[in-house]
């Protein structure tokens, strides 16, 4: 589905916020989600832990880490000047609520599970598409299109890197080879010849085994808060708070 013609249309909300107003929508809404969310979202803004650019201008990567010295969440965000800049701040911040509520009991054993790491995350954007008529006005609806879009891509590609370890003795080339092969079992038809390259750029792959098929399987739960959240975004925000202070280390 994703692959057919809807995938050349826009859907994107015309946004474009600066370090400050990313910030600023974290701690505005933060408030409706917990108090220990809108404790968080106060501690990253004074302390000022996190970093913005433009993609121009940094590495063009997004993630959530911890400060050792100081045992505090950090976030790290490339910016694009669209809606995939607000997606990306409310995701990171999703990761980042739950570093601030649950420390990592053990800096150098714990590792905890990837799968429930990405739902809070995942989750978290889920939840703000309850905020998307106040953010987005008149483009609340393409963007909620827009999350539903990316969401399905976070499944479908969840599952088509996870593929690419079948076989751990094939040699690069092979490998190219058979992703085109699983791309197109996907559905996936129109691409040029450098897709067959495409897996070596997803670090994940080299950096993280495994890792991918967890954002398929942490968005299909975090679907579910969507779900939840169209009928009753209350209710939603407990179940996910619920969630993120299991943190992911025992589960």
């Amino acid at each position: 589905l994703y692959y057919n013609e809807a995938t050349y249309a826009d859907f994107s909300a015309d946004t474009d916020l600066t370090e400050r107003e990313l910030v600023g929508l974290v701690t505005q809404y933060m408030p409706r989600v917990s108090d220990d969310a809108a404790k968080a979202a106060a501690y990253m803004e004074k302390h000022g832990l996190y970093f913005m650019d433009s993609a121009e201008r940094v590495s063009d990567l997004g993630f959530t880490t911890t400060l050792d010295q100081y045992n505090a969440p950090f976030i790290y965000l490339a910016l694009y000047g669209d809606q995939n800049d607000i997606q990306s701040m409310f995701h990171e911040f999703g990761h980042y609520y739950d570093a601030y509520v649950n420390p990592v009991p053990d800096l150098l054993l714990s590792v905890g599970s990837l799968d429930i790491f990405e739902i809070h995350s995942t989750g978290m954007e889920a939840l703000s598409t309850g905020w998307y008529e106040d953010i987005y006005g008149e483009d609340a609806d393409l963007a909620r299109i827009r999350f539903l879009d990316s969401a399905l891509y976070t499944v479908f590609s969840g599952c088509l890197f996870d593929e690419v370890y079948a076989d751990p003795t094939l040699t690069p080339e092979q490998i190219s080879q058979t992703f085109v092969t699983i791309a197109r079992s996907y559905g996936l038809r129109s691409f040029g010849k450098e897709f067959s390259h495409y897996w070596m750029q997803v670090n994940h792959n080299f950096e993280s085994p495994f890792y991918y098929i967890s954002y398929a399987v942490s968005m299909l739960a975090s679907l579910q808060i969507y779900e939840m959240a169209e009928n009753d975004w209350a209710s939603a925000a407990d179940f996910y708070n619920d969630l993120v202070s299991l943190g992911a280390f025992d589960y």
